[in-house]
């Protein structure tokens, strides 16, 4: 004790109690919230990126000199509109010259005909100016054709991109001209596991979050199922349309995706912040009535975790309806610690970085 007593005296803890060895531990402040079954619709959960119901860049079929340019960047066309013209010139007055030649060998042709069948004219004339009339009328229809495939429109109604060609430029078949997008319906594939075949039909509802808007839903169905699965990867591939009126979505978005599946079961329902999340097993405390006087004292129960949607989560095994789990305060507490109930701020969630 003399080797002691100057220890204890230089920390200041002779003449005081110790309360933490001689009165246990206080009771700790903690959030509780009586576990009761609810209705719960399972949803499976798959990512994916967004692309245009329609989605094309508009090219020339024939080469020329661009003439008219009929468009803006980002103007929105409808189906048939002329977006630009190329040189015609020749083009056109081949084909009036064609047109002009057409009266004259059809009176030919006509004339031939009556000789022929007053027998003052031979059959192969006849056929001749029949070759003839045909030739100069699959020109016409020849150059029409060629002069069509130089006015460029519009394949259907969407959204267009940024001009990538200039006035007086010489355009080769098949140079990109504008994007266009039919941004009206999007469409996402996603992959799906193969356990998961006979849940995953056409038609199911869908609904996606895109960073973009964070705090929105959009929702979409199923309108197609690859009939396969992948030997390799043992995965399908599933196509959800969703609806995009207001034109928020664009190509090419990273979009998390939830399929709605049939059917609701009764559930256990607890946020998160219960959940102690571990290599080794999950678990959550309860509070239970403690065995020597009065209060309650925390109880750990070991439990199994099944569909999660936001901050709540669905526990399998492990706790009963009617049981308080401990929501709030749970990081620092031990198994047969004290805890009283109280109103504990629940931490606050992680800022989400600004993106570079």
């Amino acid at each position: 004790m003399p080797r002691i007593a100057p220890a204890l005296a230089l920390f200041g803890l002779i003449g005081t109690s110790l309360p933490v060895f001689a009165q246990g531990m206080p009771a700790l402040p903690v959030n509780l919230m009586t576990v009761q079954e609810q209705p719960w619709t399972s949803t499976l959960e798959a990512i994916g990126f967004l692309e245009a119901w329609q989605g094309v860049d508009v090219s020339a079929a024939e080469g020329g000199l661009v003439k008219d340019i009929l468009f803006d960047s980002g103007r929105t066309v409808k189906a048939g509109d002329v977006l630009v013209r190329l040189d015609t010139s020749v083009e056109v007055a081949q084909l009036r010259e064609a047109e002009a030649q057409l009266p004259t060998e059809l009176k030919n042709l006509s004339r031939a005909k009556e000789m022929v069948s007053k027998g003052a004219l031979p059959q192969y004339n006849l056929d001749e100016q029949v070759s003839k009339v045909d030739q100069i009328k699959e020109r016409i229809a020849s150059l029409q054709a060629t002069i069509d495939r130089r006015i460029i429109t519009a394949p259907f109604g969407g959204a267009l991109g940024l001009r990538q060609i200039n006035k007086g430029q010489y355009l080769q078949p098949g140079t990109a001209i504008v994007n266009l997008q039919d941004l009206s319906t999007m469409r996402i594939r996603f992959i799906v596991p193969q356990r998961d075949v006979p849940r995953v039909t056409t038609g199911l509802p869908v609904t996606i979050k895109v960073d973009a808007y964070p705090e929105r839903e959009f929702s979409g169905r199923i309108t197609a199922v690859e009939p396969r699965v992948d030997a390799g990867s043992g995965v399908f591939l599933a196509q959800a349309d969703i609806p995009n009126a207001d034109g928020l979505l664009r190509s090419g978005m990273y979009a998390s995706l939830s399929v709605i599946l049939p059917g609701t079961q009764q559930v256990l329902v607890v946020p998160s912040t219960a959940i102690s999340f571990s290599l080794y097993g999950d678990f959550l405390y309860v509070a239970v009535p403690a065995k020597e006087g009065s209060g309650q004292v925390a109880q750990r129960r070991e439990i199994t975790l099944g569909d999660r949607r936001g901050d709540d989560v669905v526990v399998l095994s492990g706790i009963k309806a009617g049981e308080q789990v401990i929501t709030v305060g749970g990081f620092k507490l031990s198994n047969g610690a004290a805890v009283q109930p109280s109103e504990v701020p629940a931490p606050a969630k992680p800022a989400t970085p600004p993106r570079q």
